[in-house]
C-alpha cells in the first residue's frame, strides 16, 4: 500500500470530510478526532455510498460532497437555481437593512457599557460587525451585552457556537456569539480617540457602566491563602484588570480612581508558545475595596472569587 493511501482511498481527499456532532467536536474516525486510518476510510466509503441529484441540472453527485449535503454539483448550477438567487437577495436585503441602522450615540449607561466591552474582549470590524464571543459559562456576559445593543437601537442575534482556536488543545470550544450590524456605528466608534471618550464619560454613573464592561472582559476576582509556620493566613482579595494596550489601561487606571478607589498599575511580562507579551495590570487588593468595588460597579460575572489562587504554598 503506497504512503498517503489506505484501503485504496487518499488520505489527503478524507481531511475534506468536516464531521462534528451537536456539540461541535470532531467525530470519531475523523483525523481531528485522531481515529485510525481504516475508520476514515469507513466514513469515506459511507460518503461515497450517498447519492443526491444536483437541483439544477439532475447530475448524480457523490463522495464529500454528498456526505454534506450539498444540492449542487458545481457553482455554476447553484447560480442558476432560481431559489437560490431568491435567498441570496433575500439576505442581502437583510444585511442591507442591518448596515443602514442609526443607533444611539450620545452617551448613556448602555453605550458606556457597549464601549467597556468593545474596548475588552469585543471587537468592531471593517464589514460592521459589532461582535462578542465568550465561553458558553458566561451566558449572563452575553446576555447583558446582547440587551445593552438592543437598548441603544441596534438589532443584535445571539447563538451558541463552535469557535476555533490554535489556542485550545481540542481545536476550538463551544462560544456565545452576539453580533450586531451597523455601519454608522462602526465609522462613529473608528474615531473615538481615549481622550474623547474620557470627556464624554462625565459622570460616575458612566464611568461605573465603562468600567463594568471592560471589568467583565479584562478583569477576574480572586481570593487566596498563604501557607506559613503558625498555619493559613486570612483569606486575601484581589481584583485584577489586564490589557496589553498601554494607553487604555492608564484611562481605566484613572478612572478606577476618580471614583474614589486605590488601584495600583504594574507591568507583567511573560512568554507563551515562544511569544512574549507585557500585560499591563490595575490591581486592588485591599478587602473593603474589593467588596466595594464589585457592589458598585454590579458586574453580571466575575462576582464571586475564583478558586484558581484559593491557597498558595500548601495543599
Amino acid at each position: 500500500m503506497a504512503e498517503g493511501e489506505t484501503m485504496g482511498v487518499k488520505t489527503g481527499y478524507l481531511t475534506m470530510l468536516k464531521l462534528r456532532d451537536e456539540k461541535g467536536r470532531f467525530v470519531k474516525g475523523h483525523p481531528g478526532y485522531g481515529g485510525s486510518l481504516d475508520s476514515l476510510a469507513r466514513i469515506l466509503n459511507e460518503a461515497q455510498s450517498r447519492k443526491i441529484r444536483c437541483v439544477t441540472c439532475g447530475k448524480l453527485i457523490t463522495g464529500s460532497k454528498a456526505y454534506r449535503g450539498r444540492k449542487y454539483c458545481s457553482i455554476k448550477c447553484r447560480d442558476a437555481d432560481p431559489e437560490y438567487i431568491r435567498k441570496r437577495n433575500e439576505s442581502a436585503n437583510a444585511t442591507a437593512k442591518k448596515l443602514a441602522i442609526k443607533p444611539n450615540l450620545v452617551m448613556d449607561v448602555d453605550l458606556a457599557y457597549v464601549l467597556g466591552v468593545l474596548f475588552g474582549d469585543g471587537s468592531v470590524s471593517k464589514q460592521a460587525h459589532i461582535r462578542l464571543e465568550c465561553h458558553e459559562s458566561s451566558e449572563n456576559f452575553a446576555d447583558s451585552f446582547f440587551k445593552a445593543l438592543q437598548n441603544i437601537g441596534l438589532n443584535p442575534s445571539k447563538k451558541l457556537r463552535f469557535i476555533k482556536s490554535n489556542w485550545n488543545k481540542n481545536g476550538g470550544s463551544m462560544m456565545w456569539s452576539v453580533v450586531a450590524t451597523s455601519k454608522r456605528f462602526e465609522e462613529w466608534f473608528r474615531e473615538l480617540s481615549y481622550d474623547k471618550l474620557e470627556n464624554m464619560l462625565s459622570t460616575n454613573e458612566l464611568m461605573s457602566a465603562f468600567i463594568r464592561g471592560f471589568y467583565e472582559s479584562e478583569g477576574s476576582y480572586t481570593m487566596y491563602c498563604r501557607k506559613n509556620k503558625a498555619g493559613w493566613s486570612t483569606p486575601q482579595y484581589k481584583i485584577c484588570i489586564r490589557n496589553t494596550d498601554l494607553q487604555l489601561t492608564h484611562l481605566v487606571y484613572s478612572l478606577i480612581s476618580k471614583l474614589g478607589f486605590h488601584p495600583t498599575l504594574y507591568e507583567e511580562h511573560g512568554k507563551k508558545r515562544g511569544y512574549s507579551y507585557i500585560l499591563y495590570t490595575i490591581q486592588l487588593r485591599r478587602k473593603q475595596e474589593v467588596i466595594k468595588f464589585l457592589e458598585y460597579i454590579k458586574p453580571s460575572i466575575k462576582n464571586k472569587p475564583s478558586n484558581r489562587d484559593k491557597y498558595v504554598g500548601g495543599e
